[in-house]
């Protein structure tokens, strides 16, 4: 795993600003994305694409969380289409299982 990087805050707050809004829909606060996303200012795939975030591997909100994770792990490699199995995002980062 790579040291502190200038990027880790921008992942770090991309995958808070997941969980947040996950929370956000699931207490009620909003009722759907598009009510969230004009709260937001943002149109509702952007929105989509960072609640997306929730998925990642626990091992991996870890690693980002404790500022551990690969430097190829960027704000704009997460903004892609992520692999839906835990396995796929391990091997796209270079990520070992964990133990």
């Amino acid at each position: 795993m790579a040291p502190t990087s200038l990027n880790d805050d921008a992942v770090l707050k991309l995958v808070g600003r997941a969980h947040h809004w996950l929370r956000q829909l699931e207490n009620g606060r909003f009722g759907s994305i598009k009510e969230l996303a004009e709260h937001e200012q943002h149109d509702s795939s952007c929105i989509s694409k960072i609640l997306s975030l929730t998925l990642l591997a626990p091992d991996i909100v870890e690693a980002i969380l404790d500022r551990r994770h690969p430097d190829v792990l960027t704000w704009r490699e997460l903004r892609k289409p992520l692999p839906k199995l835990w396995s796929e995002q391990r091997a796209r980062w270079g990520i070992s299982e964990p133990v």
